[in-house]
């Protein structure tokens, strides 16, 4: 075997070792992207809930608020049979 093709076969094997680690790191990345991702969506989740609750309450409020200043105070049909 010529030295050329020594050193090229170790190269091809080391050059399998450094992928086979960037795959394994690769793989790693890939999962930690994606939990951080996971974690990311919960908290965003979270903060939408938060704010339908929010706005819900205030939704309410503001209905029965409404409601009430709709009320009529005084009855006219009541005050018209009652003072002829």
């Amino acid at each position: 075997m010529s030295l050329t093709n020594k050193v090229a076969s170790e190269a091809a094997v080391g050059g399998e070792l450094v992928s086979s680690a960037v795959n394994k790191l690769g793989y790693f990345f890939f999962i930690l992207l994606h939990i951080i991702i996971w974690i990311v969506k919960k908290k965003l989740l979270d903060k939408c809930e938060a704010m339908t609750l929010l706005f819900t309450k205030a939704a309410s409020r503001w209905s029965f608020t409404k409601f009430c200043f709709n009320m009529p105070l005084v009855n006219y049909q009541f005050s018209d049979v009652y003072y002829k």
